[in-house]
Formats: C-alpha cells, sequence, structure tokens
C-alpha cells in the first residue's frame, strides 16, 4: 500500500511539471500595444499671434485613438477637430517612434500635413508622452495657409486624457 501511495505522488509530481510554465516562456509585450488604445481627455487650443496667445477653446472633450503600427510606432488620430466651429477634419499623426525614457513613459515626435481642400493647409508637429494610463499631447500648427493665402499665426493645441478601460 505504501510503495503505490509513493509511485502514485511520485506521478503526480512529474505530471505536475508538465503543466507548470516559466515566466520566460511569456511572450513579451511590445511598447505600442502597451499604449495602444482610446484616450478621453480634454484639450485647450490658443492662438499665437506675434507673441500673444489668445484662447480659442478650453477643455474640449476629445478622443485620441492610438492604434499599433510596429512594435515600437503607433499612429494617433483626433477625429473631426475644429478651431472655432471651423470643421478641419481629422489630425492623424502617423508612425509616431516611441521611445522609452523610464520605466512605463515612452516619448514620441511626429509631423503631419493637414488639408481641406480648397479651404486651408497647415503643418502639424506633434510630441507627446505616454506615462501609465496618461496621454499627454502638444500639437503646434505652422505654415498655415487659408484659401492659399499665408496667414501669421500659429495654433497651438495641449491635450491630455486617460486610456479608456478595456482598450
Amino acid at each position: 500500500m505504501k510503495k503505490s501511495l509513493f509511485f502514485y505522488l511520485f506521478a503526480v509530481l512529474c505530471t505536475m511539471s508538465l503543466f507548470t510554465s516559466c515566466s520566460d516562456d511569456d511572450d513579451a509585450v511590445s511598447l505600442a500595444e502597451i499604449v495602444a488604445g482610446d484616450y478621453d481627455g480634454t484639450l485647450d487650443i490658443a492662438m499665437d499671434m506675434g507673441g500673444m496667445s489668445v484662447s480659442v477653446g478650453k477643455d474640449i472633450e476629445e478622443t485620441v485613438e492610438v492604434t499599433k503600427v510596429t512594435d515600437a510606432a503607433v499612429d494617433l488620430r483626433i477625429q473631426g477637430f475644429s478651431i472655432i466651429g471651423m470643421d478641419l477634419g481629422n489630425i492623424e499623426l502617423k508612425n509616431c517612434q516611441l521611445t522609452e525614457v523610464r520605466d512605463g513613459v515612452y516619448d514620441f515626435t511626429a509631423s503631419s500635413n493637414l488639408n481641406v481642400v480648397g479651404m486651408l493647409s497647415a503643418t502639424v508637429n506633434g510630441t507627446g508622452e505616454f506615462s501609465g494610463n496618461t496621454l499627454t499631447l502638444n500639437l503646434d500648427i505652422t505654415d498655415i495657409a487659408l484659401d492659399g493665402n499665408d496667414v501669421t499665426y500659429t495654433v497651438d493645441v495641449k491635450y491630455e486624457g486617460t486610456k479608456v478601460a478595456g482598450n
């Protein structure tokens, strides 16, 4: 009886080792997978006219969509962006390269062009940071032309949002 109990326990111990995994076997999660998702927050918009900043929007609720492009790059999208009631469409920053600056904090920079056919063209320069579940984004909209005419002001957009649970 003792012999069979010993063999039974030995068999159980051997079987347990087959079903136990090591943390080394776990797949690594990429930087882009960590930060990808929707972020709900607010943005502030100011027009800079020759050194004088004028607020044209404060605490505007907005969602920024962050999607994985590669393991270390994401796309950011603000859908239906508008300034003073003027709909400018979507602002998209493509292929933002993520750089880990410290544990859990990732920086990025990106540029894109904003074109609303027959109305507006501009350059969008973005810098930002993912820290935990928070996204901070600064957009500097420059080289603005309305109806083909250059304007003398720039637009500064500041956004802060929190990752939506479940993303």
